[in-house]
């Protein structure tokens, strides 16, 4: 079976099952372009490559980007989300962590940078990230204040890999939210 595409749809309504894994993953090993805080980080061919050049504009600019989280398989999501859970409560849970099936991290197609707290939009790296990530196609998915249509709070250090052309595309159409334009592309794929 193919690789979902790069703009499936997955959310709290929308999800994959606990035997989707994407194909060729790539294993993120320590290099000179970007640090790593994991040692089980692995990417889509698609999303390792745009990591890459996203990193290397980074160090051109003097900043090191930080990776944290990539992708996750269903068994591992269920388990963070009955930590996060046990930790905060299931309330809280459900505004921060994604249940087994529902996270964009099963796709291979989404990372974390570090550090994943509300501090990361502070700190030059993060700055850096928001200015720039469009231009090499990174997407935020979680932006802040739209709690009400993504499902979760504000997370500023959650970036998902969908192309430079659908980057453009969703600031110019969609008001740069990135749920909106998902939406909107699962909605027509069957009438076009």
């Amino acid at each position: 079976s193919e690789d979902l595409s790069p703009f499936y749809l997955i959310d709290k309504q929308h999800t994959v099952g606990a035997d989707y894994e994407p194909k060729n993953l790539v294993h993120l090993e320590k290099n000179d372009l970007f640090a790593i805080n994991k040692n089980n980080l692995s990417l889509r061919p698609e999303s390792f490559e745009a990591l890459k050049v996203l990193a290397q504009a980074a160090k051109n600019d003097g900043i090191t980007l930080t990776v944290s989280s990539t992708y996750r398989s269903y068994e591992y999501q269920k388990n963070l989300f009955a930590y996060w859970v046990k930790v905060d409560g299931l309330e809280e849970a459900e505004r921060e962590s994604a249940r087994e099936g529902t996270s964009q991290h099963q796709l291979g197609m989404a990372l974390d940078f570090a550090p994943v707290d509300d501090a990361f939009a502070d700190t030059v790296p993060g700055q850096w990230v928001y200015k720039n990530a469009a231009k090499y196609g990174w997407s935020l998915s979680f932006p802040h204040g739209y709690e009400d249509i993504t499902g979760y709070r504000w997370e500023s250090w959650h970036f998902r890999y969908i192309g430079v052309e659908a980057c453009e595309f969703q600031k110019k159409w969609f008001g740069d939210v990135q749920q909106f334009m998902m939406e909107f592309l699962d909605a027509w794929e069957d009438k076009l």
